[in-house]
């Protein structure tokens, strides 16, 4: 329903019972807050009630990210006790997630979390890596290329390529992911950061 404020409290009841120390009368049992401004406003099975946040205890989640991804939100979060807090993990171009920490143990690679009906103060990490990209190279009749094949560089490095022609031909051209660099005898890739492919002709 609504109360006069305009405050909308959901009316679904199949949701856990919880109890709140708010000066209510007792045995009052608290389905749905809603915020609006600097006040609070619970569904019960009394009715609706406004509550003094000073009334209501509520912790601290501090989220933090290492180098490659974020996490939102991120810093010192304040959560009020009972509520929910999500929290979203991203990598940067060329990482990946490696794991998250939640209160010193790990969850996995998982690219949101979400802390339920808090009533503790929590801590979050995610951690990334870099995440190797794939350099596929080859070569067709007449000639060779060095290394050929497909395998996995790590992000921010270097590699180059030789080309060599057998006796009786040159080199025609060089595509370097579909577009032409020429007919030249070696090509680098510098500060891989995304997959690649190179085609001798």
């Amino acid at each position: 329903g609504t109360d006069s404020n305009g405050v909308y409290l959901s009316d679904n009841k199949g949701q856990t019972w919880i109890e709140v120390n708010t000066g209510m009368p007792d045995n009052t049992r608290i389905w749905s807050l809603a915020l609006s401004g600097d006040n609070i406003f619970a569904g019960t099975t009394e009715g609706i009630w406004k509550i003094n946040p000073q009334d209501i205890n509520n912790y601290t989640i501090t989220a933090s990210s290492m180098e490659g991804g974020d996490i939102t939100p991120q810093g010192n979060i304040t959560v009020y006790e009972y509520c929910s807090q999500t929290f979203t993990i991203s990598a940067e171009q060329g990482y990946r997630i490696s794991d998250v920490i939640v209160d010193g143990n790990s969850v996995g690679v998982v690219s949101s979390y979400t802390f339920s009906n808090v009533m503790n103060n929590h801590t979050i990490t995610a951690e990334f890596v870099a995440a190797p990209h794939t350099i596929t190279s080859s070569a067709g009749e007449g000639g060779s290329i060095s290394p050929a094949g497909t395998f996995a560089i790590s992000t921010g490095t270097d590699h180059t390529f030789i080309i060599t022609p057998l006796d009786g031909y040159e080199i025609y051209d060089v595509l370097v992911d579909g577009v032409s660099a020429g007919a030249v005898a070696s090509y680098t890739f510098s500060s891989v950061n995304s997959d690649h492919k190179i085609a001798a002709s």
